[in-house]
C-alpha cells in the first residue's frame, strides 16, 4: 500500500454511488509501531460487522500522550503501509494534517461532511472503552459513530459489558463487543523490546521489523 488519503481526497475515493449507506471502520491511534493487534482488530471488524472499509487513522499528536515520544509521521506511515494485508483497509493522513491537538469529535465531523449518509463504526479496546467518558465532547461522539470493542487482556467481562449497557439505551445500541478477543500486543512492550534489543519477532510483521531496524526508529 501506498497512496495515503487527505479530508478533500476521501471523497473522490469513496464515491457516494458506490458505498450509499455503506459501514465504514475507523481505526485511530499512534500505531507506534503498528502490529498484529491492530491488523487483526481490522479484519475482525470487518468479517464480523460487514464494514466496506476500514481507515486506519494515525494520529497527530493526541492529548493523552502529550510530551511522550512518537516515532517521525513518515515512519508510522511507512509501517501501516508496510502491514495492512488487505484492499480494504486504507491510511488516511487526515490527523497527521490537522494542526494542533487531535481530538476524535474533530475527525468525525470531518468525515460525517464527506460521508453524509455512511456509518461509522469507531473500534477501539476494552481498555479505551473504559476511559470514554474522558474523551472530548463524549456525548456528541455518540451520535456520530458506533463503538465495536474488542476485550483486551485483563479486562474483566463484567465490567466492560456494564460499561457497555450505560452506554446503550433501548432506541440506539451504539456499543457493541466484538465476538473475538483483541489480541495481547502492546506498542509500548514492543518498542521496549526493540529499544532493549530484545527479539519481537510474532509481534508484528517481519517487514515492519526490517523497516524499524534499517531507519532507526526507536533508536534514541
Amino acid at each position: 500500500m501506498s497512496d495515503h488519503l487527505c479530508t478533500e481526497e476521501l471523497k473522490e475515493y469513496y464515491p457516494a454511488a458506490v458505498f450509499g449507506k455503506d459501514r465504514i471502520g475507523i481505526m485511530g491511534g499512534t500505531f507506534d509501531p503498528i502490529h498484529y493487534g491492530h491488523i487483526q482488530m481490522g479484519i475482525d471488524a470487518h468479517d464480523q460487522f460487514a464494514l466496506s472499509k476500514v481507515l486506519y487513522i494515525p494520529t497527530g499528536r493526541p492529548p493523552h500522550k502529550a510530551g511522550q515520544f512518537i516515532a517521525k509521521d513518515q515512519h508510522r506511515l511507512d509501517m501501516l503501509d508496510i502491514a495492512l494485508p488487505y484492499p480494504y483497509m486504507q491510511v488516511s493522513t487526515m490527523e497527521i494534517e490537522r494542526k494542533g491537538t487531535t481530538y476524535a469529535v474533530d475527525t468525525l465531523t470531518a468525515l460525517k461532511n464527506v460521508f453524509q449518509e455512511h456509518e461509522f463504526y469507531y473500534i477501539i479496546g476494552s481498555d479505551t472503552l473504559l476511559t470514554l467518558d474522558q474523551w472530548r465532547h463524549i456525548d456528541q461522539v455518540l451520535t456520530m459513530t458506533c463503538f465495536i470493542v474488542f476485550l483486551r487482556k485483563g479486562d474483566h467481562i463484567d465490567e466492560v459489558n456494564r460499561v457497555i449497557d450505560f452506554y446503550n439505551s433501548p432506541s440506539r445500541q451504539c456499543v457493541v463487543l466484538a465476538d473475538t478477543p483483541g489480541l495481547p500486543v502492546s506498542s509500548t512492550e514492543i518498542r521496549f523490546r526493540i529499544m532493549n534489543g530484545l527479539d519481537v519477532s510474532g509481534f508484528l510483521p517481519d517487514e515492519v521489523i526490517d523497516y524499524i531496524k534499517e531507519n532507526n526508529v526507536y533508536t534514541k
